[in-house]
């Protein structure tokens, strides 16, 4: 009777096993846990942009307004050529994946206005998405005259959107890192078509055994 029950309960475990998301602030400790899949270095993007645009890696970039602009080096103390959307008609960077990946990582610059940095550091926030479903969304605080790291990794999405939470601030990216992490549990599985009936079954069975004992 013991071991029946306890077999249902270990199947219903294993159909109801959630995930969470993991948030990063260090691109090294980020990508010691995961592997990667590939990383855009936006140094060659298409002129003029006209987003939304897809890259050689496969990485797909757009936002609200389709208002992106190039960051040449220094635009927002990125030290390499970036990504940027341009406030206020753009709110947002969307990055599409082109698949389902379980890590995203990505620098950021603060940029106030023309490239300006603050005096305290900025909170950033990363969403991920699965189609139109929010898998998991962290948020960091992005540092001025530096820039900053933000990653996640959460059960299966393919699209991460990057937002400056002050609504007046623009969003500038670089080197997005894309890949899987080990340590993701699996979202949790729906229970297929009968699968309380064998659940219940399972138990009777163990009840009808007990009284015949």
């Amino acid at each position: 009777m013991r071991g029946l029950l306890t077999f249902a309960s270990a199947l219903v475990i294993g159909f109801t096993t959630a995930a969470g998301a993991v948030t990063y602030t260090d691109r090294t400790t980020f990508l010691n846990a995961i592997t990667l899949s590939f990383t855009e270095d936006f140094e060659t993007l298409p002129a003029p942009l006209n987003p939304p645009f897809t890259l050689g890696t496969g990485l797909t970039v757009s936002s609200d307004a389709n208002d992106l602009y190039t960051a040449s080096p220094g635009q927002s103390s990125n030290p390499t050529q970036a990504i940027g959307s341009n406030f206020p008609l753009s709110d947002w960077l969307d990055f599409d994946l082109g698949g389902t990946f379980t890590a995203f990582g990505t620098d950021i610059f603060q940029n106030l206005g023309g490239g300006a940095q603050g005096s305290a550091p900025v909170a950033y926030s990363l969403h991920a998405y699965a189609g139109t479903s929010l898998v998991a969304s962290v948020m960091g605080d992005i540092a001025p005259n530096s820039g900053g790291f933000l990653g996640l990794t959460a059960a299966g999405f393919d699209r991460v959107r990057l937002i400056g939470e002050p609504v007046d601030v623009y969003e500038v990216a670089d080197n997005v890192s894309v890949g899987f992490s080990d340590n993701v549990i699996p979202a949790p599985i729906p229970l297929p078509a009968g699968f309380p009936l064998l659940i219940a079954g399972v138990a009777m069975l163990g009840l009808l055994t007990r009284k015949r004992a």
